[in-house]
């Protein structure tokens, strides 16, 4: 999702959208592949308290990318 294809479609995340994403992504598979472990409080506060934030880039990620979307979809309909 962070990679742009020159010529084609830009990245749909901006690198700093998509290192931030990546730590919740990366808790994420951490947490499904835990069997015998207790989840860090600490750890799951934290990217609570972020997620509000990380909620709106990646809607405003969506958004860019729609209006790519419907910049393209203009041009073909010329």
């Amino acid at each position: 999702m962070s990679l742009e294809v020159e010529g084609l479609r830009p990245a749909f995340l901006l690198p700093e959208e998509a290192d931030a994403l990546d730590e919740l992504r990366g808790f994420r598979h951490l947490y499904r592949n835990l069997y015998d472990k207790d989840i860090e409080s600490a750890k799951t506060e934290a990217l609570q308290a972020k997620f509000s934030a990380l909620a709106s880039m990646f809607f405003a990620a969506h958004e860019r990318y729609l209006h790519f979307l419907e910049e393209t979809a203009a041009l073909v309909d010329k």
